[in-house]
C-alpha cells in the first residue's frame, strides 16, 4: 500500500508520494487506481514523487516498489501538475549522473511540448510556494 499526501493551503496544492511503483501488476491496487491517483494529484502546483530508476534500469527491478523518472513525469503531465520534483533517487547515483538524467528527461519533455517544470530534489533545500490569497 502507498500513502500519499495532498496539502492545500493559501490556494496552492502540494502532493507528496513516496515509495510507489506506477507500472507493473505485482500489487493488488484495486480498480481504477490510475484514475484515482491522477485525480489525487490533479492540478497540483508541486508534485514530489518517487523517481528511483531510469527506464533502462526498471526492468531489472520490477516489484521493488519504486517508479522511474519517466513514469513520474507522465503522471504529472496527465494530471496537469505545474512542477515536478523527482525524489527518492537511487542512493548509489552521483549528483552528476542525476543531473544528466533529469536533463535528458527535461529535454525529451520539452521536445514533446510538455509544460511541466522539473528538477531533482536535493538535501537542505527549502521549497516555497507563494500564497494566492
Amino acid at each position: 500500500n502507498v500513502v500519499g499526501y495532498r496539502v492545500e493551503a493559501g490556494g496552492r496544492v502540494v502532493c507528496f508520494i513516496p515509495d510507489n511503483e506506477l507500472e507493473g501488476d505485482m500489487y493488488d491496487v484495486g480498480d481504477r487506481w490510475e484514475e484515482r491517483l491522477r485525480d489525487f494529484v490533479s492540478g497540483a502546483d508541486l508534485l514530489i514523487h518517487d523517481s528511483m530508476y531510469t527506464d533502462e534500469e526498471y526492468p531489472r527491478r520490477l516489484g521493488w516498489g519504486h517508479s522511474t523518472f519517466s513514469q513520474a513525469l507522465r503522471l504529472a503531465e496527465d494530471a496537469g501538475v505545474k512542477r515536478l520534483l523527482f525524489f527518492h533517487h537511487d542512493p548509489t547515483r552521483s549528483d552528476d549522473a542525476l543531473d544528466a538524467i533529469v536533463g535528458r528527461i527535461r529535454d525529451g519533455a520539452l521536445a514533446r511540448g510538455s509544460s511541466v517544470e522539473m528538477e531533482a530534489a536535493a538535501e537542505d533545500v527549502d521549497l516555497w510556494l507563494e500564497s494566492e490569497t
